[in-house]
């Protein structure tokens, strides 16, 4: 089972107007950042400065490496 970072806010604050944005890689272009547990995701987001309690960002379940857009 992998997860996925996502929001509903896009970069200027807007929410819903794009559909769900995603946390992308930073090794593979145009691919989104898989997690092997959420604890995992929870962890790279907080050190990168992004606490998902104060924020609109949810990690869900991504059981076959494919995303909703």
């Amino acid at each position: 089972m992998k997860y996925v970072a996502r929001t509903l806010r896009c970069s200027y604050g807007v929410v819903g107007l794009n559909g769900w944005q995603y946390l992308m890689s930073d090794t593979l272009p145009g691919e989104v950042r898989l997690f092997d547990s959420p604890e995992l995701a929870e962890e790279f987001l907080s050190s990168h400065g992004l606490d998902i309690d104060e924020s609109d960002i949810e990690i869900v379940e991504c059981p076959d490496g494919e995303v909703e857009r």
